[in-house]
């Protein structure tokens, strides 16, 4: 067998280079000579006004929950909020224009952050013609915990009005918090907050519907109150990792 030259080196090393330089572009999130990005292509569909939450609140069982969330828009914000009670679940909606458009990768030459889609679609919010709101119940199985609790609501109860559905997920899974007690103790009251939740809206696109996930980037507030001698309620930090983002979910078991 003849000995590999210096050529060969030479060959080697260059294709090796090129492999480091180029693998980032596919694998990494910046890349020094060639990167993509994502872009917003063809537009779908707009709705304006459109229904969207401020903030989702579920409230323990014999006690209350209160939240409050931030809209930014480009040169204001505003704050939506709600209360409910009982081992209640509602939200906080107000109105904003939502455009839906298809997206498409870009490639270019040079060093810069490699974002390519992650969807086949992207969404933009824009300021509606007139600043509104309201509030809704989310329906639950039972007060007695949010597991079960509805993954889709009308905000206004027009289940012919795509503009005003949600789809969302704010019920209790599995407990991934500490528990709240108040067995044999006075009652307490708990603050929570969050930076993002995700939920998703549907859009009538040549006569079908596309449900497209969306996360809307706000603060939230939430306060919740647990009445004194009445029993132990476990939470569901839904801005855990893995999550859907929002609050606290409860499941609540009475003292023995």
């Amino acid at each position: 067998m003849a000995a590999r030259g210096p050529a060969a080196l030479v060959g080697g090393v260059a294709i090796a280079l090129v492999l480091c330089l180029a693998v980032p572009t596919f694998a990494g999130g910046w890349s020094p000579v060639f990167h993509h990005t994502c872009s917003l292509s063809r537009l779908l569909a707009t709705e304006n006004p459109r229904m969207l939450p401020a903030v989702l609140v579920n409230s323990p069982y014999g006690g209350t929950g209160t939240g409050m969330g931030i809209v930014v828009w480009p040169s204001f914000k505003t704050g939506w909020g709600t209360s409910v009670e009982n081992g209640t679940s509602g939200l906080a909606a107000f109105t904003s224009g939502l455009s839906l458009y298809q997206t498409q990768n870009r490639s270019g030459w040079g060093p810069g952050p490699n974002l390519p889609c992650t969807s086949p679609y992207g969404l933009v919010r824009f300021p509606p013609p007139a600043n509104g709101g309201g509030s809704a119940l989310i329906p639950t199985v039972s007060d007695l915990t949010d597991q079960g609790e509805a993954s889709s609501i009308s905000v206004f109860g027009n289940v012919s009005n795509l503009s005003s559905d949600i789809y969302l997920n704010n019920g209790f899974v599995q407990a991934n918090a500490p528990a709240v007690s108040t067995c044999d103790s006075p009652g307490v009251s708990r603050q929570a907050e969050a930076s993002a939740f995700t939920i998703a809206v549907p859009f009538d696109v040549l006569g079908r519907t596309l449900i497209v996930p969306m996360t809307l980037q706000f603060d939230q507030h939430f306060s919740y109150t647990f009445p004194a001698n009445f029993g132990t309620w476990q939470v569901d930090n839904l801005s855990a990792p893995g999550g859907p983002g929002g609050g606290w979910a409860f499941s609540y078991s009475p003292c023995p």
